[in-house]
């Protein structure tokens, strides 16, 4: 797991001793990067870096990995879309969308059951508290833990009834990551989604305006009359909110024919968040209710 503040060091050290049980705390960076280079020469590999934060992380430790052209592969994930497009060597691009029910339930009941069948009086309920968590794996991955301590139809439909009360510390530490890793000016643009009703389809459009009036967009020009102010306030808006989906944070719900963002939503777990961070930071005292800007 690389993390949002990786030490080169450390990864090093962890690839060796998960893979080949070798390196320690006395070599320095350039002994361990030579150590992992000669071990995987020849070597057909896979390796899986997890939650990578920056394209630079990557490229300091590329030239550790030797291609020998027999098959290998490196696969690391991202929370952020235009850092596979910064890498120094090209490479394939996965966009993970959420799950369907199905593959919600499927993840679910792996979870919680493994390599046992589910009994037939907890499948209605189970794929119910499934469907509640929106296709979100991560989500689906904690209410699954909770479910597996009790394997009782009457805890099962207890948790069905009350799902956001339950465990939300267990992922929401994870989302905070998101939240902190955000620049200064998207972050009132973020808590903002906190005004708006649970499952909210939010016109882009009126979105972008409501940031403008809130006063989010800055701008430092005097070249423009008021008009033309407006104009650049609305299009630098559009960019924040097209940053903000690219960091995974935000949804697009439906699309122009263009390819523009027609309407957005945001999940649950993030919007739970964004009320959190939004409390905590007395972010909402001034902003009115906003329900009829979804209509």
């Amino acid at each position: 797991t690389v993390t949002q503040e990786p030490r080169k060091r450390a990864l090093l050290l962890g690839i060796l001793k998960s893979g080949f049980n070798s390196g320690n705390d006395d070599n320095d960076d350039m002994e361990l990067s030579l150590m992992l280079k000669q071990r995987l020469s020849g070597q057909r590999y896979l390796v899986v870096l997890d939650d990578i934060w920056d394209s630079k992380d990557w490229n300091d430790l590329m030239l550790c990995f030797p291609d020998d052209n027999v098959g290998s592969r490196i696969v690391f994930t991202t929370r952020l879309v235009d850092v596979p497009l910064q890498v120094q060597s090209g490479c394939y691009q996965h966009p993970l969308g959420f799950l369907n029910e199905m593959e919600s339930w499927d993840l679910l009941r792996y979870k919680v059951f493994l390599d046992e069948s589910c009994p037939l009086s907890l499948v209605e309920i189970g794929k119910k508290i499934a469907s509640k968590c929106h296709g979100l794996p991560l989500s689906i991955v904690v209410i699954a833990g909770v479910l597996a301590n009790d394997t009782t139809l009457q805890w099962w439909s207890q948790v069905a009834q009350d799902m956001k009360s339950i465990a939300p510390e267990q992922y929401m530490d994870t989302l905070v990551l998101s939240y902190n890793h955000l620049p200064d000016h998207l972050k009132p643009c973020f808590l903002y989604f906190a005004a708006f009703p649970e499952d909210c389809e939010i016109p882009a459009w009126k979105l972008i305006l409501l940031w403008v009036a809130e006063g989010f967009i800055k701008i430092q020009t005097t070249e423009y009359n008021s008009e033309g102010e407006r104009n650049m306030l609305e299009e630098v808006a559009a960019e924040y909110l097209k940053d903000l989906i690219s960091r995974s944070l935000i949804i697009v719900y439906k699309s122009r024919s263009n390819g523009g963002i027609k309407s957005c939503v945001v999940h649950d777990a993030l919007r739970d968040l964004c009320i959190r961070k939004a409390e905590e930071e007395n972010f909402m005292h001034h902003i009115p209710n906003i329900y009829e800007y979804c209509k």
